[in-house]
This record gives structure tokens, C-alpha cells and sequence, in this order.
């Protein structure tokens, strides 16, 4: 019995891998595909009339350009967070965030007598 079972668990592997193995094999890597679409073949009509002079000048400027481009969307986020940073200034004024009797809450908690304080759902405290 116990053979019978090791033979079945055995086979079973065997098969197992010998349907896998050809799948991982054929499988593709992301990396092969990046690489087939960067290769550009050059047509043989098309010749490129420009020295490598001018094909210098036409990277800075293109390179120039894109970081003009990457200086300008810095000084935009810079803004936008400082005018953030202003309003959240302006918020943390009122006196919900800046008087410590406030804690936890946006009003202040009444305060009763000593036979009347209840613990507060909100803050867990006696008031």
C-alpha cells in the first residue's frame, strides 16, 4: 500500500515537471522586450544628411530643453507645498490645535463640579 503511494506521489511529480519545464523554458523576459522595441532598424532610403556636429547641438538643446522643463515643474511643487505650509500654519492658530485645554476636542469641554465630572467619550478624561 505504502508503495503503491510513493509510486503514484512519484509519478505524479515526474509529470508535473515535465509539463512545467517547457512553459518556463518558452516563457518571456520583460527585459528581451524592452530591448526589441529600443532597436530601431534604419531604412535604407532614409540617410542622415546632418554632421555630428549638428547632431551634438540638437542633443543640448533637446537635453536643455527637457531640463528647463523638469526646473519649471520643481518651482511649481515648491509653491503648491508653500502655500500649503501657509495654510497649515493659519489652521494651527485656532485655538482647537494651540490652547491645551482643547485637547481632543473642537470646543472646549465644560467643566464641572467635582460631583458632576463625567470621563469624556472623546478624550477619555474627567470634566
Amino acid at each position: 500500500m505504502l508503495k503503491k503511494v510513493s509510486r503514484s506521489i512519484l509519478v505524479f511529480t515526474f509529470l508535473f515537471f515535465l509539463m512545467v519545464i517547457p512553459v518556463m523554458v518558452f516563457a518571456q523576459n520583460s527585459r528581451e522586450i524592452d530591448q526589441k522595441r529600443s532597436i530601431q532598424v534604419p531604412q535604407e532610403g532614409s540617410k542622415n544628411t546632418l554632421s555630428k556636429r549638428q547632431i551634438r547641438k540638437q542633443k543640448e538643446k533637446t537635453y536643455a530643453a527637457y531640463f528647463n522643463k523638469l526646473v519649471k515643474e520643481y518651482e511649481g511643487r515648491m509653491e503648491e507645498n508653500a502655500v500649503k505650509q501657509q495654510k497649515l500654519a493659519k489652521e494651527s492658530m485656532k485655538p482647537q490645535y494651540s490652547d491645551p485645554s482643547y485637547f481632543g476636542h473642537k470646543k472646549a469641554p465644560k467643566k464641572n463640579k467635582r460631583g458632576e465630572k463625567k470621563v469624556c467619550k472623546e478624550c477619555g478624561m474627567l470634566h
